[in-house]
């Protein structure tokens, strides 16, 4: 499953991204990987990051065995998110790549 992540996302924005990701997640097989790719993503609230924690619980319920996030190379942006999601319990794999061809690469070996 492929998802691109890009802008400014507000709480409303990540609350249209559950219901989406609810539904295609839920016509998975337990065990798919989720390819995140948010190069193009910029800084957002506390507020809109409370809510994009939800996503990780929705994967975890949804059973993904993992998720390769293309992070974003701005730093600022990096680390905000990245902080969040540490502290979002997860019990699937995270790999994290700087390039939509590295997480193709994980795919194809079978890697994570």
């Amino acid at each position: 499953m492929y998802m691109t992540q890009r802008g400014r996302p507000e709480v409303e924005d990540f609350e249209e991204i559950k219901i989406e990701l609810e539904k295609t997640a839920a016509q998975l097989r337990p065990g798919f990987a989720l390819v995140n790719d948010q190069r193009y993503l910029e800084p957002f609230d506390e507020m809109a990051m409370s809510v994009a924690k939800e996503l990780v619980a929705i994967m975890d319920g949804c059973g993904a065995a993992r998720v390769i996030r293309v992070v974003p190379s701005d730093p600022i942006t990096m680390t905000k998110v990245l902080r969040a999601l540490v502290t979002a319990e997860s019990r699937y794999q995270t790999i994290r790549v700087s390039s939509l061809e590295e997480a193709e690469e994980i795919l194809a070996e079978g890697r994570g």
